[in-house]
């Protein structure tokens, strides 16, 4: 904004300068740092104790990381040209693997660290804006130290937090608030060097993920917040940012037109997607609605739920009843368009007398922006609390400089403002810290979901899959038939026909995978889970036809290539199998129990070279399997090496000690080198066990 004033050579054009950011010393913000770090991690410490869960922290970080550890080259492919694409963060777990291994403690307080960092980060911040809005200059620090603590103990921020795979929000909103306050600076004093810092934050925010793409629009509201128009020179002053951006937007796929992209949801980031006028669910009453009028009806119930759910954040799960509110809603759909729409409208109007509620406003729905435009009706993406986590600043400072203001108004004494705040600040601590604890377990977890929306099948499955691995198979047996009679739930119908085939319940087994397949026929965990029920039954040309089908399909699904060649092992096909093993290792070296089937059918080949060769592989990743050194010690003593067997038994006869075949087997060896006492003490013990 400028002004005119009179001089002697006629009106005259003043710039108003902008104000630099507020001064002190390190000392002196010390106190409002160490306030919001104790709310933050006071109130979110029992995120600390979060297990990994089903949701992609299995998947991703404990099966595809220890890939990477060796080879850090592939951290920087993984996603590439989709908006799944994150490798600084994938890198960050590589090096905490590399440190201390896959401890979720550790993990967690690696999040809570950087949830603590982004507060203190929102603090400084806050405290510079608010001198830009009448409201808030008068108690900028006060209204900054308020906004931080609020968003330190948001209870929508709990998620991001205590979910392992939340580091994607904390990185990605870590570099966007500092590539936000390196603007900032930039205003204060233009210079190139801060410009290169804007856009280098934008690159680690871009690199962290997908939805930094609104960073350029951010700065184009601080513009507005600072008085500055808005024209073509000061989009044109930001060039660098929105070359960056337009990178940014080529790496994530959205003008790729490349079929062979099929990582998860690799085509949801395309524009031909996002533009697209097809039918996006088939979810009454969105099928019912042309495509384009139905993302603007999902959009408009998405954007009022988010915004409710952040100023009431009660009965927070990590999967919402879509299935359940949208067919419940039915038609009265209509009406979240028209009052998103209305709602915009208002605030636009106001723009100019209200300009925090303004800012706010728009601040919250653009951050929130690549969430709303998003089409998916995915099980733990819509409506996420994770969605929100950079979106609620603008909330949280809008509601933080109103209030205090209105106090102001009320002539409140400075004590009694404190302590309206510092309650208010605690209320929402507790709330958080409550919902903190729910993530303790899957079990607590998928629990607390099931007591607030018993309608969602996916937090039946999901508890029911806890439940299986840790040999509750009773109470796994029950959440997967719950899951069931609510919808057809994979997840649910592949762990139900799991434990049948285990309990020899085969039939019914092929009954759930058969319920899957008639709906998606290339579905490839139905087809090897159909194809494992086959191996159960023994029947292994069965298992291997069906194998052989889904590898037809996905011909470098390591699982299907190890099975099958468990398959061909047991019909004496064992050529056909080691061919199936060597390609299994070309895909993934390593993979968990490749090499023991390796072991296991070169035993059948009598190959004894090559038993030892993967015996010894295997013993590198599972030092401690008694089955492995048996296998070890008799492929020794086959080549006549016979203190070598010996070794190999003692190993395996120190981690089970019951172990009757390799007493057996160490007798062997011991008679062979002429220890005939040693030898009958081993057999003795062979013979009673």
């Amino acid at each position: 904004m400028s002004k005119r004033v009179k001089s002697k050579k006629g009106t005259v054009k003043l710039k108003k300068r902008v104000k630099a950011p507020i001064r002190k010393t390190v000392k002196g913000w010390l106190p409002y740092m160490a306030i919001v770090a104790l709310f933050s991690i006071g109130a979110l410490w029992p995120a600390v104790n979060a297990d990994f869960t089903e949701l992609d922290d299995k998947t991703i970080i404990l099966d595809y990381i220890p890939r990477y550890v060796k080879n850090t080259a592939r951290v920087w492919t993984f996603g590439l040209y989709t908006p799944h694409y994150k490798p600084l963060v994938l890198y960050s777990w590589v090096i905490e693997a590399r440190l201390y291994g896959f401890d979720a403690v550790k993990f967690h307080i690696v999040n809570l660290f950087f949830h603590t960092i982004n507060s203190i980060l929102v603090f400084f911040l806050i405290v510079t804006l608010s001198r830009q809005f009448r409201i808030t200059k008068k108690q900028p620090e006060l209204v900054a130290l308020f906004t931080a603590v609020l968003f330190a103990v948001h209870p929508l921020h709990v998620e991001s937090v205590a979910w392992a795979m939340g580091r994607k929000d904390l990185f990605y909103v870590f570099f966007f608030l500092l590539g936000l306050l390196s603007y900032l600076k930039y205003l204060a004093s233009p210079s190139i060097k801060w410009m290169v810092a804007v856009v280098v934050c934008f690159v680690g925010s871009l690199l962290s993920k997908s939805p930094a793409v609104m960073f350029p629009f951010i700065l184009l509201l601080i513009d507005y917040a600072y008085r500055k128009d808005l024209n073509v020179k000061s989009v044109l002053s930001k060039w660098p940012v929105f070359l960056t951006l337009l990178a940014g937007l080529t790496v994530y796929g959205i003008f790729s037109t490349d079929p062979s992209v099929v990582s998860a949801g690799g085509t949801e980031g395309r524009l031909s997607k996002i533009v697209s006028t097809g039918r996006i669910s088939g979810l009454y009453p969105l099928a019912e609605l042309p495509g384009f009028y139905a993302k603007m009806a999902l959009l408009g119930f998405k954007g009022v739920f988010w915004y409710l759910h952040s100023l009431f954040p009660v009965k927070l799960a990590l999967a919402y009843p879509y299935k359940h509110w949208i067919p419940s809603i039915g038609h009265a759909i209509h009406i979240f368009p028209v009052l998103f729409a209305g709602a915009a409208f208002g605030i636009y109007r106001v723009r100019k007398k209200y300009r925090l509620l303004f800012f706010g406003h728009v601040f919250f729905f653009m951050a929130l922006a690549p969430a709303l435009i998003r089409t998916g009706l995915g099980k733990g993406i819509f409506l996420s609390d994770r969605y929100v986590y950079l979106a609620l600043l603008g909330l949280l400072f809008f509601i933080a400089g109103g209030l205090i203001h209105l106090m102001a108004q009320k002539k409140w004494s400075q004590n009694k403002v404190y302590a309206a705040l510092g309650a208010i600040a605690l209320l929402v601590s507790v709330m958080s810290f409550t919902t903190a604890r729910k993530w303790d377990t899957a079990e607590t977890l998928w629990t607390n979901n099931i007591n607030h929306y018993p309608q969602v099948a996916y937090a039946f499955s999901n508890r029911g899959i806890y439940y299986n691995e840790t040999g509750q198979t009773d109470k796994a047996l029950a959440d997967f038939t719950s899951a069931v009679a609510i919808e057809d739930d994979i997840h649910a119908l592949l762990g139900r026909a799991t434990i049948l085939r285990k309990r020899g319940r085969y039939e019914e087994a092929l009954a759930d995978i058969n319920r899957i397949l008639t709906n998606e026929p290339k579905n490839l965990y139905a087809l090897n889970g159909k194809a494992n029920v086959y191996f159960a039954m023994q029947q292994y040309q069965n298992a291997i036809d069906v194998y052989s089908s889904g590898l037809a399909i996905y011909p470098r699904d390591i699982s299907m290539l190890a099975n099958r060649a468990a398959a061909y092992y047991y019909v004496g096909q064992y050529d056909v199998a080691i061919v199936d093993l060597n390609l299994a290792e070309s895909i993934n070296p390593g993979y968990p129990g490749l090499y023991s089937k390796m072991t296991v059918v070169y035993s059948g080949k009598q190959d004894w070279v090559n038993v030892i060769k993967y015996s010894k592989l295997f013993e590198q990743r599972q030092p401690n399997n008694h089955a492995n050194l048996g296998d070890l010690g008799n492929a020794y003593q086959r080549l006549g090496q016979h203190q070598e067997a010996i070794d190999a038994y003692t190993r395996a006869i120190a981690v089970f000690p019951n172990g009757k075949r390799y007493y057996s087997g160490r007798a062997r060896a011991y008679r062979a080198l002429g220890n005939q006492n040693a030898a009958n003490q081993d057999q003795a013990k062979a013979d009673i066990l």
